[in-house]
């Protein structure tokens, strides 16, 4: 992580600088929680946490940030944030994305980073265009227990560091979901996960 201390220099002190996106408004499902559960792991592993939250109006540079969080809401709360998103925020996004600065996008927030999310009254809400994907209001609710195969390689953390990092297998989630919308996919992007309910 760029903003790490290089132990070389005698000093093995880390930090890690989070972005919370839209906290206010995009926080439906308790994404506070995923915050939480990041300081907690971080803090168990000696790293120090800080936080910046960032909202409508606000102007960022979003490179200062090593990972962004951007958590789930409703439509109404949608409508608001893809307009501060698309006129204040989506270049900046966009150019950290591409110069590595990592998000964990939940539900809503997933959805904004594409082109655009339709919802169920057929209103198309621009995202910032950061993913190739759209997401369109599905007639049916996908209820039930859920299995998710990963294909991306995954690496053993404790050798991360190193170009070497031996690859471990990729483990199969469960998770229970109630969802609604479909997620549409460019041509050119091959899924990595698969997802089945039953």
């Amino acid at each position: 992580m760029k903003r790490w201390v290089n132990e070389e220099m005698g000093n093995s002190d880390m930090k890690l600088v989070i972005c919370h996106l839209y906290p206010d408004l995009m926080n439906t499902y308790g994404d506070r929680g995923n915050i939480l559960t990041l300081c907690k792991r971080a803090s168990w592993r000696g790293i120090e946490i800080e936080i910046h939250p960032v909202s409508i109006g606000d102007k960022v540079d979003f490179r200062a940030f090593d990972l962004i969080f951007f958590g789930g809401g409703q439509d109404k709360e949608q409508r608001l944030v893809c307009q501060d998103l698309v006129a204040l925020k989506k270049d900046s996004l966009i150019d950290a994305i591409e110069n590595g600065v990592v998000v964990l996008a939940i539900c809503g927030g997933y959805q904004l980073l594409g082109e655009y999310y339709r919802t169920g009254t057929g209103e198309k809400l621009p995202g910032a265009g950061a993913l190739d994907i759209r997401t369109e209001a599905g007639k049916e609710r996908f209820i039930g227990n859920v299995v998710i195969e990963m294909s991306l390689p995954i690496y053993d953390s404790s050798t991360l560091h190193c170009a070497s990092a031996p690859k471990i297998a990729a483990p199969t989630l469960g998770d229970f979901h109630p969802y609604l919308n479909v997620l549409k996919l460019a041509l050119s992007i091959s899924p990595s996960l698969h997802f089945s309910i039953d």
